[in-house]
């Protein structure tokens, strides 16, 4: 940079402008103190918010079920009827059998009689007697025919009535089994959307509990820089003076005044310095929080989370459709920017042609992970999920494909499918742990 002259009025004006940023430190502090309840009580709200909506589908599902087991004990009910009507129509057929074939033997007997009557004048008396009775058993059993038909007639009717009532039932029970069904999956996200709430909100508590001492932290030694600061410039300022009056007393010329300046040429000091820091741009993530996730990626990551033999399938040639849309998800992202990333595991990583060979044999080889690789962000969260001896330490250039999810404290994790690994380095770094430095892609 160019050299910069540094007189009294501009040491006063740092003093102003840190004055201004002592005042402007305490109004932030402030300003986050107050702010800090009102956060956590809409975060709060937002959770319970969630809750009652689970709570709601839970109710709704006790409802439906409830009202299902209604319809099916009236399902119960309506086929006991119809079953009772079977057997009251099926007896009164049997009846009606006996008399239809009782009848012709009536009337049978009656002519039989008529004709003796006119055969025996005799006994004409006797035989008119019989025929009386023979005629009132004719007409009962006709009575009790008819009487039969439509008691048959009147089942059959109430049979086929209970019937469309039956098929009504079991209709409604489907239609309501369809509406439990919806209700539970509803309740499904919406219970797995409240522990995501939930774990998300636990983690804005504890942020902004370290938030809270991180500001105080940051007030403290602001004032404290702040104050040396001015203090110096004070310092600054006083020894100027000083030497302008010097200066003055020594007849020399330039002014006198606290415009006056120090150094050389007659009262100007020159500091010099220079540039020599670059700018990177920020690294960015598929996902800020864990909220913003769609449902469908979420539960595809935790699919792979819960399942560890997936790459078990991958590397026997099979797969699953679980495991195609997971391997796309993290196909369909990039990384913006080249990034470093953990991985401890075991030397089966390098594959059978690799992992037997000396150490100082393996820089410049390279091979492909069969499956899904996961890593960490830092190694103390590698450290915390592997008691691998083989530390990974992973380059990945931007633009490699890869579901980065470091920035979550959900998954903490970055996974890579299948990539090509280049080996940099590989050493011992203690009694039992292999350093291998790996780039990807």
């Amino acid at each position: 940079m160019a050299g910069i002259s540094v007189t009294i009025d501009s040491l006063n004006n740092v003093k102003r402008a840190l004055s201004d940023f002592q005042t402007d430190i305490e109004s932030i502090s402030d300003k986050i103190n107050s702010d800090k309840d009102q956060v956590l009580a809409e975060v709060q709200k937002s959770v319970k918010r969630q809750l009652d909506i689970a709570t709601l589908l839970a109710d709704k599902v006790s409802v439906l079920i409830k009202e299902a087991e209604q319809i099916q004990t009236d399902i119960n009910s309506v086929n006991s009827k119809i079953s009772t009507l079977k057997t009251v129509i099926v007896n009164f057929e049997s009846e009606k059998s006996q008399l239809e074939a009782r009848l012709p033997q009536l009337e049978k007997r009656k002519r039989q009689l008529e004709s003796q009557k006119n055969s025996t004048p005799g006994d004409a008396n006797g035989i008119e007697s019989q025929i009386r009775s023979i005629e009132n058993q004719i007409q009962n059993c006709r009575r009790s025919l008819s009487e039969v038909n439509e008691k048959i007639s009147s089942a059959k009717k109430q049979l086929a009535d209970h019937e469309v009532r039956l098929a009504e039932l079991k209709e409604n029970k489907k239609r309501k089994l369809d509406e439990v069904i919806s209700a539970r999956n509803e309740l499904g996200k919406a219970k797995n959307k409240y522990e995501r709430l939930s774990d998300a909100g636990d983690s804005v508590e504890r942020e902004i509990i370290n938030l809270n001492v991180a500001t105080g932290k940051f007030k403290q030694t602001s004032l404290t820089s702040s104050a040396a600061s001015k203090t110096g410039i004070n310092k600054c300022i006083a020894i100027i003076e000083e030497y302008l009056a010097i200066n003055l007393g020594a007849g020399a010329s330039g002014g006198g005044t606290s415009g006056g300046s120090y150094g050389e040429g007659g009262g100007t000091a020159n500091y010099s310095s220079s540039d020599s820091g670059t700018v990177s741009q920020e690294r960015s993530y598929p996902y800020s929080n864990s909220e913003e996730m769609p449902d469908n990626v979420y539960n595809s990551i935790r699919g792979y989370q819960e399942n560890p033999e997936w790459n078990s399938i991958i590397r026997s040639g099979d797969t699953t459709s679980e495991i195609d849309n997971f391997r796309n998800l993290i196909n369909d992202n990039h990384l913006s920017e080249s990034a470093h990333f953990t991985r401890k595991a075991s030397l089966a990583d390098l594959g059978p042609e690799l992992q037997n060979l000396p150490l100082e044999e393996l820089a410049g080889q390279s091979y492909s992970f069969v499956g899904i690789m996961s890593a960490s962000g830092t190694q103390e969260m590698a450290d915390s999920v592997s008691a691998g001896n083989v530390i990974y330490e992973i380059t990945a250039p931007a633009g490699t494909a890869a579901l980065d999810l470091t920035n979550l404290p959900d998954f903490q994790e970055v996974m890579f499918d299948s990539p090509t690994c280049h080996i940099e380095s590989a050493e011992m770094c203690g009694y039992n742990t292999i350093r291998v430095n790996i780039t990807v892609g």
